[in-house]
């Protein structure tokens, strides 16, 4: 209890809380205030049971139920979000002793206006509890190193951030790779007094994963449900030759798309590869503060290709799942790694590199601001442009009713168009076009929103209508006869 109270009396502790809260305030208030849903949404607005199970994240669903209620609410989320992405930055500054408090606020900035933090935002209803998996992989790490008698608690945590979201098993790998890089490259320690830290954390990662998985497994038991073939979570396991190789590729494809933005010349890109060659240029000192040591050489190297692969581990074990946005909030640690180098390598840095690096952090995240605002006016738009499709085909549906119907039919799917605005990197989540692809989405944004409940027709039903010749004739949203009712369910179609 006395580590906490000091813990959250140091200075550099309330200035990344302080930094993190209204970076993120500022940044990301649009979307905090207002109510921008995306196809998720509409499975989400009301959830009394979120079955997450069958992706294996069997914690997520009841605990996002537990901390922010049933219903999806903004601004509760919000606030949630900010506490735990607060407290991660709080660790990691005391974790990596960071001190300084513009490199502190820095370090807050980029992670707030981080592209994947604007996509986890974009998913709000799991926002919370995203963060809070963020949160435990590293609170796994600095207990793991910080405490003693912790293997077990370490260990459970790292279970506890799986069972959210398995993707945030990266988190606490990563951060502990750069507590290793730290002690070893910039403090300078002999290896042989880091093995036993090693040693603990590896066997926290083994306890966390088996705990995972039997977990998982009496959870999928309970509920009589099998693992997704969703992001290839029911095809974990070692890949061929050829699949890490694919891997590899595959990683570094997705991080340029993430850095880069796109193939075409841009301010962010530009941006980036300045960062690149200031992260090179840090590196080269590194080795000169080093002199060079064979030892020292093979752990850089070591670390380098570790943290490369640890930003999305996912794709060594399975060959089927394909990271977005949202799930590459790991590779922020990039633009960390340049603070802590900053903050603490023992020889003096050329002013040059420090001139440059800090405007350059600072455009990146002016940068990744105006393009989280870009996501979330996409979003409004998506918003606007389902409310009218849906409220369009309402009014035709109403037409038909006499209060009698209460069985309906969506077939096929509304031609979409591209988006209208776009945002840089590619914001998973947000998009200006209407968000209604599947007839599920019209069927609850119908109830939700128009306060018209209908029920699904089943599978035999659906059949016999298809084959009718009421139904040949119809013409595809938006002209025409594109409504009608046959055998007494509601038919709406949308394509041809």
């Amino acid at each position: 209890m006395g580590s906490i109270k000091v813990f959250f009396k140091k200075r550099s502790t309330l200035i990344a809380m302080v930094a993190t809260v209204l970076s993120g305030l500022l940044i990301h208030m649009y979307k905090f205030v207002n109510h921008l849903p995306n196809w998720d949404s509409m499975y989400l607005i009301k959830a009394s049971i979120r079955g997450m199970s069958h992706t294996g994240r069997w914690l997520s669903g009841p605990l996002a139920n537990t901390i922010s209620s049933e219903y999806s609410l903004p601004w509760v989320v919000a606030l949630l979000s900010l506490l735990f992405l607060s407290l991660s930055v709080a660790l990691l500054t005391d974790l990596f002793e960071i001190e300084k408090p513009l490199y502190i606020v820095l370090a807050s900035v980029l992670l707030t206006s981080f592209p994947a933090v604007t996509a986890t935002f974009a998913y709000m209803e799991w926002a919370d509890v995203y963060f809070l998996s963020f949160l435990l992989g590293i609170l796994a790490v600095y207990i793991s190193v910080r405490g003693r008698r912790t293997l077990l608690l370490s260990g459970l945590l790292i279970s506890l951030s799986m069972g959210i979201y398995q993707v945030y098993l990266s988190t606490a790998i990563i951060v502990f790779l750069l507590y290793i890089f730290k002690r070893y490259l910039l403090d300078e320690e002999h290896f042989v007094n880091l093995l036993r830290v090693i040693r603990k954390f590896s066997l926290s990662v083994i306890i966390g994963g088996i705990v995972y998985f039997v977990v998982n497994k009496l959870n999928l038991t309970f509920w009589g449900l099998e693992l997704s073939n969703y992001q290839g979570v029911n095809s974990v396991g070692l890949l061929d030759a050829e699949g890490y190789v694919q891997a590899f590729v595959k990683t570094f494809k997705t991080l340029g798309l993430l850095f880069m933005g796109s193939k075409e010349f841009s301010f962010y890109l530009l941006l980036n590869a300045i960062f690149l060659v200031l992260l090179i240029l840090l590196t080269f000192i590194v080795i000169l503060m080093n002199r060079f040591k064979i030892g020292k050489l093979i752990g850089l190297v070591f670390f380098g290709l570790a943290l490369f692969v640890a930003t999305h581990i996912y794709y060594y074990v399975s060959e089927s799942v394909q990271y977005h946005t949202l799930m590459m909030i790991n590779s922020y640690f990039i633009y960390f790694l340049a603070v802590l180098m900053l903050t603490k390598l023992k020889i003096r840095i050329p002013k040059v590199i420090v001139y440059t690096v800090i405007p350059v952090f600072a455009l990146l995240s002016y940068h990744n601001f105006v393009n989280a605002n870009i996501a979330y006016t996409q979003m409004q738009m998506s918003y606007e442009k389902s409310y009218f499709t849906a409220n369009e085909i309402m009014n035709r549906m109403d037409a038909l009713n006499d209060g009698s119907i209460h069985e309906i039919y969506i077939y096929g799917k509304a031609q979409k168009e591209s988006d209208n605005i776009k945002t840089l990197p590619v914001i998973m989540g947000a998009s200006s076009d209407a968000f209604l692809s599947f007839e599920d989405h019209y069927v609850r944004f119908f109830n939700y929103y128009l306060g018209r409940p209908y029920e699904i027709a089943d599978e035999e039903k659906k059949a016999q209508i298809r084959k009718s010749t009421d139904f040949k004739k119809m013409n595809a949203y938006p002209y025409g006869d594109y409504v009608k009712v046959i055998d007494h369910t509601m038919v709406v179609r949308l394509s041809k």
